[in-house]
Formats: structure tokens, C-alpha cells, sequence
């Protein structure tokens, strides 16, 4: 009897901690006492953040109902701040300094948070390291060396990159199915550089979202997830269609646009000679920029075969036609001023500009967005 009650109790407990219905964030926060901090659910769909001001002991804390894990964010401002991955049923203790919450604090009471601190900390090390880079070009502004200061510096910037992306793989097969590998998928070096693709290292996301999906499967975390890799999955694979239309060796498809004058003049009316597509506009300041570049090739190669057809992604005729003046284009243009709805551009499957196509005398695409240096080059090979 005394051993089914001891059963009795331990499914009891067992059965109490998987159906718990909030959980709680608490700590000391060293040189914190009257300031307000707070708490945001990362994962809701209303970003709506949570509140309470840090008594006079330095002490805080948080009950948050939820009956899922939460990707939650502990913070004092933008800059200041540590992310926390929680279960129902958790209590969670902080510690750490108000003047620098993620270089100081320490997390118990969470596996799952504990794993991000990790993260958090090789992260850190590694941006650490790239600002010490960046001190050592500063410090060498004049230096005569500096080109060769330059490509040991991002040699070496390139180094900490992948070493910082082989680190996050081998945390993701390790913990693939941990809630902290969600946020292994987002980490950042820079503020626009992710260090893995979403595309590129699809497979990472993928395995991810299948093992998730496994443990968590009704959750938030694991929907906004499973949504992500199937958009992702929808835009590779549009890609790849999109790369076998417009790839190397295709046909370009024809464009027929009115020109400046009114008049209508087709990419095809151009077979016989070596063209190079191009989607720009005035309002592009990067299409500015390359247009030099263009004008000079088209002068060095156009008695040769060379010509330019150039469709403007602009809204008003009168911007189009003074860059055109501005720029010295001697060339064709057409656009039906649609802006991003251009028929060219949604033909092309644009999706930014400059964009060009390098297309050959029987109309097959021989380059892809050859700028700067690499256009003249690669029609050196070709009037060689």
C-alpha cells in the first residue's frame, strides 16, 4: 500500500510540473535599485512589455502566466539587455550589474537559458575580438602598410566569422532539439550580418524545425519557426526556378518598354551584338554610382559590338529622363514607370537594384551583375 501511494505521488508531481501554468523571473541587479526594468515576450504576436522597478535591495521580480516556454527579453534599454528562454514551472534567478546586463549576469533555475548564456558568451568573445580589429585600423590610418595591415585585418575578421559559425553548427547538432538552438539560428556578428543563411544553410533551420517540432509541437517558438523554414522553403525553391530561367546559358527573356520619346523598342531587336541588361533608376543611389562605369566599357567596346539597354525602375518621367541627361546615357532606355511593379523587373523576379544580365549575340545570358572592375574584364576576354 505505502508503495502505490509513493507512486501515487511521484506521477502526481510528475503530472503538476508538466501542466504548470506560469513561471517566474526574479534576481539582484547590482546598482539597479528605483530603475525600471522589463520583460517582452519575444515570440507574441503583441510585443507588449511587462514592467517593475528594482526595490531598494536591488531585488526584482516577475510571474509571468503562461502554460508554453517563452523567448523573452530581460532589459533596461535597447542596449542593455539578456535574452532568456523559460518553461512553465520555472523559477528563474538573475544576477547581475545594471550598467552592463549581458556581460555580467548569471541565470540558474533554466537549462534551456543557461544553453543561451553560452551562446551569449562565445558570441561576445567573438565581437570582442573584431573591435579589436577595428582599433588596429584606426590606430593605422597613416601607416603606409595599410593595404597589407587591411588584408591581414580581414583575413583575420574573416577567420573569427567561421569560427563563430562552425561553434553555432556544432551547438545546433548537439542541441537540436533544446529551444536555445531557435535562437542559434538568428545570432548576429554585426547588426546585419547573420552568421548562418537562411538559404545557404537551410539545412540547419530545417533540422531545427524538425526536431522542434518533435518536442514542442504546439508552441509559438516552434510555429513562428516552422513558418519561417517553409517560407524560406517556397523562396529557394522559387530561386532555383528562377536561377534555371535566368542562369547562365539561358535565353533572356524579350522586354519590349516604351522609350523617353514614346516610342517601343525590344531587348531582342538588339540580337547580333553583346548587350548588357540593366535595372536601375534616378532615385537608386548605387546604380548612380556604377553608371560611370558602364559609360566608360560602352565607350571603350560599343564600335565593337557592345551595346546597353537599360530599364528604369523610376515612378516620374521627368527623373528618369534628368538622370539619363545627368549621367550622360547614350544608350537604350524603356520603362513603364511602375517602380517595383515594373513588368521587366517582375519578369526578371528583380528584387534589387542595380541588377544586370550580360547577354551574348544569340541572346543567351554568358554574366550576371558584373560591376565595377569585372564587366570591363569580362569583355576584354570577350573583344579580345
Amino acid at each position: 500500500m505505502r508503495k502505490f501511494l509513493y507512486l501515487i505521488i511521484i506521477l502526481f508531481a510528475a503530472y503538476s510540473c508538466t501542466n504548470a501554468d506560469s513561471f517566474e523571473i526574479n534576481g539582484e541587479i547590482e546598482n539597479g535599485a528605483s530603475k525600471k526594468i522589463y520583460l517582452i515576450d519575444l515570440a507574441s504576436v503583441n510585443q507588449t512589455a511587462d514592467s517593475t522597478v528594482i526595490d531598494e535591495n536591488n531585488e526584482f521580480q516577475f510571474t509571468v502566466n503562461s502554460t508554453e516556454p517563452k523567448d523573452m527579453i530581460l532589459y533596461f534599454s535597447m542596449n542593455n539587455y539578456i535574452r532568456l528562454i523559460v518553461k512553465p514551472g520555472e523559477k528563474v534567478k538573475i544576477t547581475a550589474d545594471a550598467n552592463n546586463l549581458l556581460g555580467t549576469y548569471n541565470v540558474e533555475g533554466s537549462e534551456e537559458s543557461i544553453l543561451v548564456k553560452k551562446l551569449n558568451k562565445h558570441l561576445s568573445n567573438s565581437m570582442n575580438r573584431l573591435d579589436s580589429l577595428n582599433v588596429i585600423y584606426n590606430n593605422n590610418q597613416t601607416n603606409p602598410k595599410l593595404d597589407s595591415i587591411i588584408r591581414k585585418l580581414t583575413q583575420t575578421s574573416n577567420e573569427i566569422f567561421q569560427n563563430e559559425k562552425d561553434f553555432l553548427i556544432s551547438f545546433i547538432d548537439e542541441h537540436k532539439s533544446s529551444l536555445a538552438s531557435y535562437i542559434a539560428l538568428s545570432q548576429k556578428l554585426s547588426q546585419r550580418v547573420p552568421l548562418l543563411d537562411p538559404e545557404k544553410d537551410f539545412k540547419y533551420f530545417e533540422l531545427v524545425d524538425s526536431a522542434l517540432s518533435i518536442t514542442y509541437p504546439d508552441i509559438n517558438i516552434t510555429k513562428l519557426l516552422n513558418s519561417f523554414v517553409e517560407k524560406t522553403k517556397m523562396r529557394i525553391k522559387d530561386e532555383q526556378a528562377s536561377n534555371k530561367r535566368f542562369g547562365i546559358g539561358a535565353v533572356a527573356p524579350d522586354i519590349a518598354l516604351p522609350t523617353p520619346k514614346g516610342d517601343t523598342i525590344s531587348l531582342y531587336s538588339l540580337r547580333g551584338k553583346y548587350v548588357l541588361l540593366d535595372f536601375w533608376a534616378a532615385w537608386c543611389n548605387p546604380c548612380r554610382a556604377e553608371n560611370p562605369n558602364i559609360v566608360a566599357n560602352y565607350k571603350k567596346f560599343h564600335s565593337k559590338g557592345f551595346d546597353v539597354f537599360q530599364v528604369s525602375l523610376d515612378r516620374k518621367k521627368e527623373d528618369w529622363v534628368k538622370a539619363i541627361k545627368d549621367d550622360r546615357l547614350t544608350w537604350h532606355h524603356v520603362s513603364d514607370l511602375k517602380f517595383w511593379k515594373s513588368n521587366a523587373a517582375q519578369l526578371y523576379k528583380i528584387q534589387s537594384i542595380p541588377a544586370s544580365y550580360l547577354i551574348d549575340k544569340e541572346g543567351k545570358i554568358i554574366g550576371k551583375n558584373l560591376r565595377g572592375p569585372a564587366l570591363e574584364q569580362k569583355l576584354s576576354e570577350i573583344f579580345k
